[in-house]
């Protein structure tokens, strides 16, 4: 989802980009209506014979966009749940050595995550969307397997 927020900021004429431009660079989370808008807008450019599979990485982040995810676009079938320890996230982003990756806001974007996107899975559990918690602490290739086999 982020890939898609970041190719909309820099697209002219974008009634979403000065909202996404405000808000990436610090970590806020953008509107439930604007990520919700550009997932739509992007799903409405896909061909007429697509398939109707897609992993949406990093959506929903809360309740909202998951009820305007299913208003909009229809149910997801299921939902994968990453869990990772918050000391080898932080880390990780880090690593990445983004503008928009610094220490304080990569602390933001976790605590973040725990007050809109823990409650949205706990709420997608109590409706009919599956929901798969993988474990995301390994890397490569083991980290692989273990994502891999928990999809199987």
């Amino acid at each position: 989802m982020s890939d898609l927020l970041r190719a909309e900021k820099d697209t002219p004429n974008s009634p979403w980009a000065q909202e996404i431009k405000a808000k990436m660079p610090f970590g806020v989370l953008v509107s439930s209506e604007i990520s919700t808008a550009v997932l739509q807008a992007w799903y409405n450019r896909l061909p007429q014979n697509h398939t109707n599979t897609y992993l949406l990485d990093g959506f929903p982040r809360g309740i909202e966009q998951a009820g305007d995810f299913a208003e909009k676009l229809g149910s997801a079938k299921a939902t994968i749940s990453l869990t990772c320890p918050p000391e080898v996230l932080l880390e990780r982003l880090q690593k990445r050595a983004r503008v928009d990756d610094d220490a304080k806001i990569a602390k933001d974007r976790y605590d973040g995550h725990v007050d809109e996107t823990v409650p949205a899975i706990d709420h997608l559990k109590k409706t009919d969307i599956h929901v798969v918690e993988v474990s995301s602490a390994e890397e490569g290739e083991e980290g692989w397997q273990i994502f891999r086999d928990a999809l199987l």
